[in-house]
């Protein structure tokens, strides 16, 4: 006859400690899980955050390479010179918003913008750029009429020239800034044209900051310095030959916990601490221009 010891349960106290040890494993399985989850939404966010950077940078130095950019004709058949047909200034930036976007043009040679008087938080402002070219069909956007487009898709200006001779061309004045009216709430890159409304380009842009690199008599096709919108010598646009500009873009969602690093580098350099959680990063892209225009 077989004979059984006797069985003892499991005693309290091993039960609280092994409910212990189940609760400390799952918290560290779910603190790794909610970190991970955390960290893989910053990455996901930096990185729309860098496409949408090289987007907007894609846009801004299309239009810029056109910068002054003008037919050559010649004043008549005889002549052995050519004439631009468009000699305005082929861009122009502003250190402060500019007064009006869609200001109409204020003659053959001049877009008409202004900018705002400079205020105490001018270090800091969003700059503003505009860049002026003689629509063609080799450089710009055409429409179903085969007429070339501004960054709005409507047609290009129709202008005349003074002459002799007379010439019919087709003008394009874009104006980009940063604004945040717009039905989102969301800080935009906008760009307007003479006589119309900005439309958003690219969403989660904050800022934009404008460098101006300048030539000189001794150095005309390269830049010896790089200034401000407001500082540049002798105010002389045909002299830029370079655009460093830099664009601040933030995370469409709040991401940053209490505990966070909060800091980030702007377009001034300085060291901001993020106040809604979002994340913020400083985008840098040089764009050389290809038409130097004298005027």
């Amino acid at each position: 006859m077989k004979t059984f010891r006797s069985q003892r349960g499991v005693s309290l106290i091993e039960l609280l400690v092994s409910m212990v040890i189940g609760l400390v494993v799952v918290g560290a399985i779910v603190v790794n899980y909610t970190s991970t989850g955390a960290t893989s939404a910053r990455q996901t966010a930096l990185g729309q955050m860098g496409e949408d950077a090289q987007l907007a940078f894609n846009l801004l130095a299309r239009d810029l390479q056109m910068a002054g950019y003008s037919e050559p004709t010649k004043i008549d058949a005889a002549a052995t010179t050519f004439t631009k047909i468009y000699s305005g200034r082929p861009m122009f930036a502003c250190a402060t918003p500019m007064v009006n976007p869609k200001v109409a043009l204020s003659g053959s040679k001049e877009d008409g913008v202004t900018c705002t008087a400079a205020g105490p938080s001018v270090s800091t402002a969003t700059h503003a750029l505009v860049v002026n070219y003689q629509g063609t069909n080799a450089n710009a956007v055409l429409n179903a009429a085969n007429v070339p487009t501004n960054c709005l898709g409507s047609e290009a200006i129709a202008m005349t020239t003074v002459g002799p001779p007379v010439y019919n061309y087709r003008f394009v004045s874009n104006r980009y800034y940063v604004d945040t009216s717009g039905t989102t709430g969301r800080p935009e890159l906008k760009c307007a044209a003479p006589g119309e409304d900005g439309q958003p380009l690219i969403e989660n842009v904050e800022a934009m900051r404008i460098s101006l690199g300048q030539a000189d008599a001794a150095n005309p096709r390269r830049p010896v310095r790089y200034v401000a919108p407001d500082q540049l010598v002798g105010g002389d646009w045909g002299t830029v030959v370079a655009v460093r500009i830099c664009l601040l873009m933030r995370s469409s969602e709040k991401l940053l916990a209490a505990e966070d690093d909060n800091k980030y580098i702007d377009c001034s350099g300085a060291e901001v601490a993020s106040a809604d959680g979002r994340l913020r990063r400083a985008f840098y892209s040089t764009v050389a221009l290809r038409n130097k225009t004298a005027f």
